[in-house]
């Protein structure tokens, strides 16, 4: 028996806002990127991208280099 505890993270059952376009109402989107520190000429890597959601606001940040890992 495992050990690991797990917790949810969100309600399953609002999944469908994650790739919807009025989660941009709810979510600043690009403030988040700011906020995290990104600047135009960085190098970023994006894991578990999902959908692309957020990539599609980090390419207008015109970083040096955008890696994106999913699986």
């Amino acid at each position: 028996m495992s050990k690991l505890k797990t917790f949810p993270l969100f309600n399953s059952r609002l999944s469908f806002i994650l790739d919807n376009g009025l989660r941009t109402i709810v979510e600043n989107v690009e403030k988040n990127i700011l906020l995290m520190g990104i600047k135009q000429g960085m190098r970023v890597l994006e894991v578990g991208c999902g959908s692309g959601f957020v990539t599609r606001y980090l390419s207008k940040f015109r970083l040096h280099k955008l890696f994106t890992y999913c699986w």
